[in-house]
């Protein structure tokens, strides 16, 4: 498109003579950035692309849905609809400077604290099963803005609690026997978000993301609401896990509405199994 400067042999003399013009022709420069300025403008505006994304993905799928109230269209199973719910909080949270706290409770091999990570934040990471926690020191073990935790995360501090992995997917280990290719793995060490923040002087928590299998309600109960808030939650729900636990998917989002959020749910198909990509239903604000 003409826009950028190029350089087209594998030389320095030839990458040294196209710098020099890019810092002593203004009128080539600014002639540039004029045209990547409206190749920008015409190609890349989020607005328009985001309506003609929409639009493919409804044709697509067979959808042609007036939308009512954001985005709330129902994609059947069969259209194979994907969403990263935690890349979409990276995006709200893009323009934070860094030093801002992201809290990983279940971190696994660190794909959800990856855009923090990349915008300087700091992120406490808790992975209590052995073989993902040194998936995760490998990939982030060095970084200085990583603290990678062996601790499970729960309502109340323990030790020696049984911890259940399964050979069907690395996703699934955590404190509860769910499937019936879980098997006891260990005994792990529980702490709470209330030891935590005592222990790191903490005074606000940007992003808590929970997903602990089953025992998400749990963290948050754990939660010193009293001294800190956090600014935007993400937790899991699946009824298979937490109806073994006492509770379902509308006591989470029911007691974070009594802590004053603001609750929306990304609704996924029932999962067929575990440890490939599971289909996405839709996301509706609660009540639902």
């Amino acid at each position: 498109h003409d826009c950028a400067a190029f350089v087209g042999t594998p030389d320095e003399k030839s990458l040294v003579i196209e710098i020099k013009r890019l810092v002593t022709d203004l009128g080539y420069r600014n002639g540039l950035i004029e045209k990547a300025r409206k190749l920008a403008f015409k190609k890349h505006n989020l607005v328009e692309l985001r309506n003609i994304f929409r639009s493919y993905v409804l044709s697509t799928v067979g959808l042609d849905i007036e939308m009512s109230n954001g985005f709330q269209e129902q994609f059947p199973r069969d259209a194979h609809a994907h969403i990263d719910e935690t890349q979409i909080v990276a995006e709200l949270f893009s323009s934070n400077a860094e030093g801002s706290l992201m809290i990983d409770v279940g971190a696994h091999h660190g794909s959800a604290l990856a855009p923090f990570h990349r915008m300087s934040w700091t992120v406490l990471a808790f992975e209590p099963d052995v073989n993902n926690r040194s998936y995760l020191v490998d990939r982030y073990g060095q970084e200085d803005n990583i603290v990678i935790d062996p601790r499970a995360v729960g309502e109340e501090e323990a030790t020696d609690i049984d911890f259940f992995t399964s050979d069907e997917s690395t996703g699934i280990s955590g404190m509860l026997a769910f499937t019936d290719t879980h098997r006891i793995a260990g005994k792990v060490a529980v702490t709470t978000v209330e030891a935590i923040i005592e222990e790191s002087a903490i005074k606000h928590i940007d992003f808590l993301k929970i997903d602990v299998e089953g025992h998400d309600l749990s963290v948050l109960k754990g939660v010193p609401w009293n001294q800190v808030k956090p600014s935007v939650i993400e937790c899991e729900f699946e009824d298979k896990k937490t109806n073994l636990l006492g509770h379902s998917w509308k006591d989470i989002c029911e007691y974070l509405q009594t802590k004053g959020y603001v609750v929306y749910v990304s609704e996924w198909h029932p999962i067929i199994r575990y440890g490939i990509q599971h289909d996405w239903l839709g996301l509706k604000p609660y009540p639902c």
